[in-house]
């Protein structure tokens, strides 16, 4: 499951191939008429499945009520009293990139006013602690959760996250991230997310559906990525796993991100006959690259984006150079808020916390990371403990937070299989493939061979 840093960058958890830009309408069409052997395309609430063959499954029931009135009581562990339960977050607000992780801080603090609205979690009120990673003090910030009185780590997302992974493991700090980055934390022990991002598999869903219709175009792919640790790895990881299901990249190179200039690149993705690009970092750098291909009069057959680059900022920035682009999804597309009570939610209370902000996929996920704590804290009832709650959190084998995401496996620490595509068409996202819901197959996690880290463990 697949970042943007500042003028640093960093891949998200969810970051895979997408479909085809400059594709005629026979091929769009083509890409719109089927998903390949053994599809499945799921329902986004998480109602009913139909698969490939027509057989009707029923999907796992939905996870409602976890915030709600109770009598809860008993100052059981740290942070823990008989009326609250004060949790910190984690995110890059300030920093060389300002404002760059704004709206997961934004969804954590609205699931918190909501859930407090309701009677908190049996019975008591969430008390919200915010630390800033400020892109590159994430152990700065981890430090100050583990002395700040917390019970967990909730919602976090920061672009540079394995600094302060060994941090919170070390303090037995439970975190329920809304996405992670790196095999430190992404691997990390006491780490429970609910679109899970394991150092060791890859989902290629979207690959493999890019290789069946455009077989071509995979074996000339190319990658642009920010040149820093974060991305370094995710890249890494991502090519491994693309060439796996039949790609070849040609053209595969990192950019200073502080100061990048990106011409250079466009001449050489040129000159070696690139046909597919993606670019791991930030969105804006995602908005310039495009704006020089169009420039240039370049019009590759597939540009693909990843979750991060799921923003209105995309659009802004790029304009007409953005048309037809594809963007890999695996959030209910705000578009489509009707089909997902769980996403109306979070945008109301993302109003009364700003009444300006911006809703992102990423907040999204931060959203349902704050559901997925509270809805193992709630199952402990009066014996709220650290190890409790991680074990709590493990038995969770299928969540798609209510219906507002695919649904993953937190508990093992498995991806999802299920992807859909949007692209840019007329200045808006709209849904691409499949019709509706997301195309699954439980091929689409792949293993990947080679050593791609470790996550933080107890000592």
């Amino acid at each position: 499951m697949r970042f943007r840093i500042l003028a640093v960058v960093a891949v998200i958890a969810m970051v895979a191939a997408g479909c085809g830009s400059r594709l005629s309408d026979k091929e769009a069409a083509q890409v719109n008429g089927g998903g390949g052997p053994a599809a499945t395309t799921a329902t986004s609430g998480g109602g009913t499945a139909t698969t490939a063959a027509g057989e009707t499954t029923t999907a796992a029931a939905a996870t409602k009520g976890a915030c709600g009135p109770g009598s809860a009581t008993g100052a059981t562990a740290p942070g823990v009293t008989n009326t609250s339960i004060t949790i910190g977050t984690i995110q890059d607000i300030t920093g060389a990139r300002p404002g760059l992780m704004l709206g997961p801080q934004q969804a954590v603090q609205a699931f918190v006013d909501y859930c407090n609205s309701v009677g908190g979690v049996n019975g008591r009120k969430l008390v919200l602690q915010k630390y800033d990673s400020a892109l590159f003090d994430d152990q700065k910030a981890a430090t100050q959760a583990c002395s700040g009185g917390n019970f967990a780590v909730v919602g976090q997302a920061s672009a540079i996250d394995n600094t302060g992974a060994q941090t919170l493991v070390d303090c037995n700090l439970v975190s329920v991230p809304g996405f992670t980055a790196t095999a430190e934390f992404g691997g990390s022990q006491l780490m429970v997310q609910p679109l899970p991002n394991p150092p060791g598999s890859y989902a290629v869903g979207g690959a493999k559906y890019l290789a069946k219709r455009f077989p071509a175009a995979v074996k000339k792919a190319t990658v642009l990525y920010a040149g820093i640790d974060t991305t370094r790895f995710q890249v890494k990881r991502q090519v491994a796993a693309f060439e796996a299901a039949g790609w070849k990249y040609v053209y595969n190179a990192e950019y200073n991100p502080v100061n990048p200039d990106f011409s250079p690149n466009v001449v050489q993705i040129k000159g070696a006959g690139g046909q597919v690009w993606n670019l791991q970092g930030e969105v804006t750098d995602f908005a310039r690259v495009l704006s020089l291909f169009q420039q240039q009069g370049m019009n590759l057959p597939i540009r693909y984006g990843g979750q991060q680059d799921y923003t209105q900022e995309l659009i802004d920035r790029a304009g007409a150079a953005a048309e037809g682009v594809i963007i890999e999804d695996t959030t209910v597309p705000f578009e489509e808020a009707s089909s997902s009570p769980e996403l109306q939610l979070y945008l109301k209370w993302l109003k009364n916390v700003d009444a300006s902000a911006q809703p992102t996929a990423l907040a999204v996920q931060a959203w349902s990371a704050s559901l997925l704590f509270a809805t193992a804290l709630k199952s402990l009832g009066s014996n709220v403990t650290q190890n409790g709650l991680l074990d709590a959190l493990h038995k969770i084998k299928v969540w798609n937070g209510n219906g507002i995401h695919a649904t993953a496996d937190p508990g093992d620490n498995i991806p999802t299989t299920c992807f859909a595509y949007l692209v840019v068409k007329d200045a808006k996202f709209q849904r691409y493939y499949p019709k509706k819901g997301f195309s699954c197959d439980p091929q689409n996690v792949v293993t990947l061979k080679g050593d791609f880290g470790q996550g933080a463990a107890r000592k």
